[in-house]
Parts: C-alpha cells; structure tokens; sequence
C-alpha cells in the first residue's frame, strides 16, 4: 500500500504502516493477483536466458533472513563483482560492434 502523504510503501503483513495512516493508504491498480500471476509467468518465462547471459557473475541470495542480513549480503557479492572483471567489457573487447556494447551520447 502507498501512503500518498509521503509516498512510503507499507505491506500489510512484512512492513506493516502505523496505525494512524492506515485510513488514506491507497492500493495501485496493478497490485492485483491477476497481475501479479501474470508478472510471474513472464518471469519464469525468461528468466533462464537471463541467468545463461550473467551465470559468471551470478550469486544466489538467501532471501529468508532479516532485510539487514539480505542487504548486507547483496552488497558483499556487488563488490565482488567489482573487484572481479566486468563480463560485459570482455564481451566487448571481442565482439565491439554488438548493440549492448554501443555507447550512447
């Protein structure tokens, strides 16, 4: 739910808003189980190529622990990806023609 006063995000169950804002927090109109079935299906749909494209750079994030835990993780494997060569510029440096590796003004 958003509170349109300050534009915070709440989720009513893992992020739950004070109680005193509750009354004008809206809902988006894409924030349906259709939609989000349908977000879904598109995910697995692509995913796996996804995955194939970055699986050098690729690290699993148990999403399960605390939101500190999870950040904290995300931001350890970032900067081991920096400190590791960036596959994008090694692709580029073979193949500098590609789209992805256009370089726009």
């Amino acid at each position: 739910r958003l509170d349109p006063e300050t534009g915070n995000i709440y989720h009513l169950k893992f992020k739950p808003p004070p109680a005193e804002i509750v009354d004008r927090l809206t809902q988006r109109s894409d924030d349906t189980e259709e939609k989000a079935r349908v977000r879904l299906d598109t995910y697995k749909a692509n995913v796996d190529a996804v995955l194939g494209y970055y699986k050098d750079v690729t690290v699993e994030i148990n999403g399960n622990t605390s939101m500190g835990a999870v950040f904290s993780n995300i931001s350890l494997a970032i900067d081991g990806v920096k400190a590791g060569k960036d596959p994008l510029e090694a692709f580029c440096q073979e193949v500098p023609e590609a789209d992805e590796c256009r370089v726009y003004e």
